[in-house]
């Protein structure tokens, strides 16, 4: 899936496209399933209080949010300035300061090392022109600061979910976001920019009271799964809907009425030279 070679006059238009589908839904109600994922992020990149962050790509701001329950002087950006209101929203009840702008993962606004850290969580692997991002975030990283990224895999629920997906409607092309999954394909982005390397294999659990509630949520909140109902006919949204809902039961493992399931992903872990 999403292994198409596009031009490069092409990105702004997959950026647009890519926008349109992530602010179209309210994925804020998925993305707080998975915020155990960004606080083991920053756990893992060791976060030192006081020093700068800079989380890309922060959708309803789950990682910056946890970079600043540790103290740190915390930036976001993110391309969908209503995700952002939401983290902005969380920030605030938490008394945490953060300050979050609109910014594109490929264009950081930011000069270079300016940020002891830089974060992405499920985020800035979407990105068509993937040698540029690399470049950005490795640019504005301290020389021996930290890039931590959490990346979905090219196995598991997540791949197989939206193969699916890709099926019944079209999706933005971009290179395989699972690339940065894949160590060969991370040493290559990151070239000789880096000291070390680390990728660690991980799992977290999306847990819902039944099937019917995950699709529920899915349905109404995770933009590509709205796009695709919207664009199709009634026969085809049972279809689809039929076909999704296999995939979630063979990976559930609830064993009962609930449902719980797991999500393979990658934890990379860079140090600038």
């Amino acid at each position: 899936m999403l292994t198409q070679t596009i031009p490069p006059q092409d990105y702004d238009k997959v950026r647009e496209a890519q926008k349109k589908m992530w602010g179209c839904g309210k994925y804020a109600r998925i993305a707080s399933k998975q915020v155990i994922v960004a606080e083991q992020l920053c756990e893992s990149v060791d976060l030192h209080g006081g020093r700068t962050v800079l989380d890309v790509a922060t959708g309803h701001g789950n990682t910056a949010l946890a970079a600043g329950r540790r103290d740190c002087i915390v930036t976001a950006i993110d391309t969908v300035p209503s995700l952002m209101d939401i983290g902005r929203e969380r920030a605030k009840a938490e008394r945490l300061q953060i300050d979050f702008h609109e910014g594109d993962a490929e264009h950081i606004p930011y000069p270079d090392e300016s940020f002891d850290y830089v974060l992405s969580s499920f985020g800035v692997q979407f990105t068509p022109d993937q040698q540029k991002l690399a470049a950005e975030l490795l640019r504005v990283c301290r020389h021996g600061g930290k890039v931590g990224l959490v990346n979905w895999t090219s196995t598991g629920f997540m791949e197989e979910f939206n193969e699916v997906l890709s099926t019944y409607v079209h999706l933005p092309a971009v290179p395989s976001p699972y690339l940065w999954g894949e160590k060969g394909a991370l040493v290559d982005f990151f070239g000789n920019g880096v000291t070390k390397l680390k990728i660690n294999p991980r799992t977290f659990i999306y847990r819902f009271k039944s099937l019917e509630s995950w699709h529920d949520c899915f349905r109404s909140t995770y933009g590509p799964f709205l796009l695709a109902f919207e664009s199709l006919h009634h026969d085809k949204r049972e279809l689809l809907a039929t076909e999704l809902t296999e995939v979630v039961r063979r990976y559930n493992r609830s064993g009962d009425d609930t449902l719980i399931l797991p999500l393979e992903y990658v934890e990379v872990v860079a140090v600038r030279k």
